[in-house]
């Protein structure tokens, strides 16, 4: 048992000899930690990994990946290896990454004005409500076409230029407010 171990989990080398790592896996992520091992060894696999949550001596919780690798065939070995890395600083990040998402989704999706998403190729990526409605579209029927169609004629090389700019990561640029047309 590494010392790295009471480093992520708290506990010392003598606190989790003859145990099981399943005795720290949160109660909530057990079972499936538990097949997720039983397909490990039946699947004659050499290596898998596993994200879970284990308790740690206080008590708290931390997002461990465990990489496990068989060395049951292996003379000198003869047992799985377990390799913990804590990866609740990555877990903390993913999940405040998919909260501001959710916040831009919401904005996005419910804002009164017109708004898209392009690539650089200016191709339509999505599409709020409200832009569809002012175009007089139906849901995704601009999607995957480019920004030019929907922009007015005398406006396009400024949309262009406009792009091209963003494209090389210039710094700041003044935003593109341009006429648009609509098929009806």
């Amino acid at each position: 048992i590494s010392p790295v171990v009471e480093k992520i989990m708290g506990y010392s080398q003598d606190d989790v000899v003859n145990t099981k790592i399943f005795d720290y896996v949160y109660p909530e992520d057990l079972e499936y930690a538990v097949q997720r091992f039983r397909d490990f060894l039946t699947e004659s696999k050499n290596e898998a990994v596993l994200e879970t949550r284990l308790v740690h001596k206080d008590k708290s919780l931390k997002y461990i990946e465990i990489v496990s690798n068989n060395q049951l065939n292996n003379q000198v070995i003869q047992s799985i290896v377990l390799t913990l890395r804590d990866i609740t600083e990555r877990k903390k990040t993913e999940e405040i990454i998919r909260e501001s998402e959710v916040r831009f989704r919401t904005m996005f999706d419910n804002a009164p004005n017109g708004m898209c998403l392009l690539g650089i190729d200016g191709v339509l990526i999505t599409i709020n409500h409200s832009l569809n409605n002012m175009m007089g579209y139906i849901s995704d029927e601009l999607i995957n076409t480019h920004f030019d169609r929907i922009t007015h004629p005398d406006d396009i090389a400024k949309s262009n230029e406009w792009r091209f700019k963003w494209s090389v990561a210039q710094k700041s640029h003044d935003g593109l407010f341009g006429r648009a047309v609509s098929d009806y």
